[in-house]
């Protein structure tokens, strides 16, 4: 309580050495309101910072704590705190100590660099070192686990444009891309177990930089359509998510419609499609989320991205209407009823998806009975699905009426019934 009203700053000495002593105490607790009062300052004010090299140095020997809590908000200071005090040969130091130690302080230390990296090209090249550290354990350590998470930081890296091109003239991406080649799985078995990993790293780059990933590393993307037909029920999570972050952005869909065969695509959203009705509960809902993802609107929407949505949907399923995904949403289960409506949700903000909506006999009267649901999570998405299709003009007067007096209503109403009691019954 005392220190939350007191003003971090260099200025500030009884402050100062009031958070000196409580990181150096041996008290777990007192170390954790210390790093949260430093961590609650420097948030209040974007342009504040912290310069005090002492206690910089203390808060880097914070990453060794066996509490990730804590070490998570010296992560958080460190990332904004060293942009300023990085070059200083103690702080330097110290830092650099921490490559020397376990696999989880090196992580720690790996996802600082990465995110000063990230904030310049200038301070990328400050921390470079310690960057290549950490591709050198992906590229030769025989650590599965740790080269996951090294690739999930690098994510991050790959996210901003500087970063991109550093990893690329790294060679990052074709070494990795290389391990899941199936004579280099051959080669080292180890590595099918990285597979995930892998296509999880270049998913969730593609989503952002898709032309670069996928025009870029051809054999990646062809690695995650095998993994879809495969059947591989393991890797199929995996599979699902990439597929989403590849074509989940305007760009993506564009560029995967241009440079792979329709042929291909079809054979990819038919075995999509087959998975709908022959995969355990779980992986259906998992399917029908990353075709939420798949279908999904940017900013960047325009007439021919919904041309090649409504083609890569009736790959799925050739009738043009949505008779099969009728048969979901009047599946018992939640679960499943409720991803379905989310899809068609997001399939009724394209007009080919209202149009198709409209063709399948009963569907709208279906939505439009209150009686049917019972689920609160399921009524509310039946109710936003139930308002995009009341601003459409698809529908005849009549339909376009019960759909805004159900929106006028709102999710939740319940219909009156009227009993007349008879007098001697």
């Amino acid at each position: 309580m005392c220190m939350s009203n007191l003003v971090l700053s260099t200025s500030n000495e009884n402050l100062t050495g009031i958070l000196e002593n409580s990181l150096k105490s041996k008290n777990p607790s007192i170390r954790s309101i210390a790093l949260n009062e430093i961590w609650n300052a420097l948030s209040r004010d974007v342009n504040r910072t912290l310069t005090d090299v002492d206690l910089v140095v203390l808060i880097i020997a914070s990453l060794d704590s066996e509490e990730t809590k804590d070490s998570a908000v010296a992560i958080n200071i460190l990332s904004k705190a060293l942009l300023t005090t990085y070059d200083n040969t103690l702080v330097k130091s110290e830092f650099h100590q921490r490559l020397g130690k376990t696999d989880i302080i090196r992580c720690r230390v790996y996802e600082i660099a990465v995110n000063l990296g990230k904030h310049s090209e200038t301070m990328l090249q400050k921390v470079h070192d310690v960057i290549d550290k950490a591709l050198n354990e992906v590229e030769n350590g025989d650590d599965v686990l740790l080269q996951m998470n090294i690739l999930e930081l690098m994510v991050s890296l790959a996210e901003v444009q500087h970063g991109l091109q550093y990893l690329e003239n790294k060679k990052l991406f074709d070494k990795i891309g290389k391990r899941v080649q199936h004579q280099n799985l051959n080669r080292n078995p180890l590595d099918s177990f990285l597979i995930p990993g892998i296509m999880k790293f270049f998913g969730k780059i593609a989503y952002s930089q898709p032309e670069s990933i996928i025009v870029g590393y051809p054999y990646m993307i062809q690695c995650l359509f095998d993994l879809i037909l495969s059947g591989d029920l393991a890797s199929l999570p995996t599979a699902l998510d990439t597929l989403a972050n590849v074509t989940g952005s305007s760009d993506g869909k564009m560029v995967v419609s241009t440079n792979y065969p329709e042929e291909h695509l079809r054979e990819i959203f038919a075995c999509l499609g087959g998975y709908l009705r022959t995969l355990p509960t779980d992986l259906k809902n998992r399917c029908f989320s990353a075709l939420e993802l798949i279908f999904q609107q940017d900013g960047k929407a325009n007439n021919q991205i919904s041309e090649i949505a409504e083609k890569w949907f009736f790959f799925i399923e050739e009738s043009r209407n949505f008779e099969f995904l009728f048969s979901f949403i009047k599946n018992p289960f939640p679960e499943i009823k409720i991803a379905c409506l989310n899809l068609i949700k997001t399939l009724s903000l394209y007009p080919w998806g209202v149009v198709g909506l409209k063709n399948t006999a009963g569907m709208i009267e279906y939505l439009l009975d209150r009686r049917v649901e019972f689920d609160k999570e399921a009524k509310q998405v039946k109710y936003e699905l139930i308002s995009i299709l009341s601003e459409t003009s698809v529908f005849d007067a009549h339909t376009i009426l019960l759909l805004k007096k159900y929106v006028n209503e709102g999710p939740h109403y319940v219909e009156g019934i009227l009993d007349v009691a008879v007098e001697g019954s």
